[in-house]
């Protein structure tokens, strides 16, 4: 069982999202106490007792939002997301990556990328993307595949390289883009706002930012029965899940944070949503199921409880 050799905790001691002190601490425990502990042991396979710090689960009074109050310094995050959190290697081992990559018009990213060149009434040619901690570079290759100029970012240098040998350019300080995406991302942010203030000047005027995390759904009813237990499953921790999802966003979050970087909720126009179907090939009508999923999708989004998905636009020039 790997063991860190150094773990430093930084503190927190506002919302991340709306910047409001007016905080309340929902659960606390050490990571070396049960029930925390337990999950450590078992989700990341290192001894708990070395890691030190404090599981503290904050909630904002302002927006709601959940946040944990100590996050890892730079060093422990590094060794976090190297060496703790389990990487699957060849992405195309993934039948469903696998299978968007080979048929990016029937993909759920690729339909995201033709509503966003329909919502900001461009062709896909001319749709510059920026996919920001893109992984694997999924949703990066499909709007290459599409034909857009797709670039994208991530902390490993391995998945830059991987990347890179597709055709997935890496962004300069200079580029700026219609569409940034972010998929399950600022969740595990320590400084979500200065991730948001440098994409917010990444955009285009008139340009989108989408954020999608998971929702804060069960976490009320978790910290308020989690004392005294001996452990917890991931399902349940999972929005606000040890070192890793540090953040746990509400709407009203969100839409403060964007606010805080001049950037202004947009809901996309149902028409833009299903400008897939403008496209040809964009649906198998062998795969039933398939499709009505991609019908239902763009108002699943606007409703689902276990996730936001929410778009975020910068003021056009004058």
């Amino acid at each position: 069982m790997p063991n860190p050799t150094r773990a430093v905790f930084e503190t927190r001691d506002s919302c991340p999202a709306c910047g409001s002190r007016e905080i309340q601490t929902r659960f606390a425990c050490s990571f070396a106490e049960p029930p925390i502990a337990s999950f450590i042991k078992s989700f990341y396979n290192i001894d708990p007792a070395t890691l030190g710090g404090t599981y503290r689960a904050e909630q904002c009074k302002s927006c709601s939002t959940f946040f944990q109050a100590e996050v890892g310094d730079a060093d422990l995050l590094r060794k976090l997301y190297s060496d703790w959190v389990f990487d699957i290697g060849d992405p195309l081992r993934d039948p469903l990556y696998a299978f968007d990559i080979a048929h990016p018009r029937l993909s759920r990213d690729g339909h995201e990328v033709m509503a966003a060149a329909a919502s900001l009434g461009l062709s896909l040619p001319h749709l510059r993307t920026l996919d920001f901690g893109m992984g694997w570079a999924g949703w990066a290759r499909i709007a290459h595949s599409l034909g857009c100029q797709s670039y994208g970012y991530d902390l490993s240098p391995e998945r830059m390289a991987y990347a890179a040998a597709l055709g997935i350019r890496a962004p300069e300080p200079d580029d700026r883009f219609h569409f940034i995406n972010t998929e399950q991302v600022f969740e595990h942010l320590t400084d979500p706002l200065g991730a948001a203030l440098r994409l917010a000047d990444a955009l285009l005027p008139g340009g989108i930012l989408k954020l999608s995390v998971p929702s804060s759904r069960g976490l009320d009813r978790l910290f308020d029965s989690l004392a005294g237990r001996e452990d917890v499953s991931h399902e349940e921790i999972m929005p606000l899940q040890p070192l890793e999802h540090v953040n746990s966003f509400s709407r009203a979050g969100l839409c403060e944070l964007a606010g805080r970087v001049g950037l202004r909720c947009l809901q996309p126009p149902i028409a833009a949503s299903y400008a897939f179907l403008r496209h040809h090939r964009t649906l198998d009508a062998r795969k039933p199921m398939k499709v009505a999923k991609e019908i239902i999708r763009p108002f699943y989004q606007r409703i689902n409880s276990r996730n936001h998905h929410m778009w975020f636009r910068k003021a056009c020039s004058h």
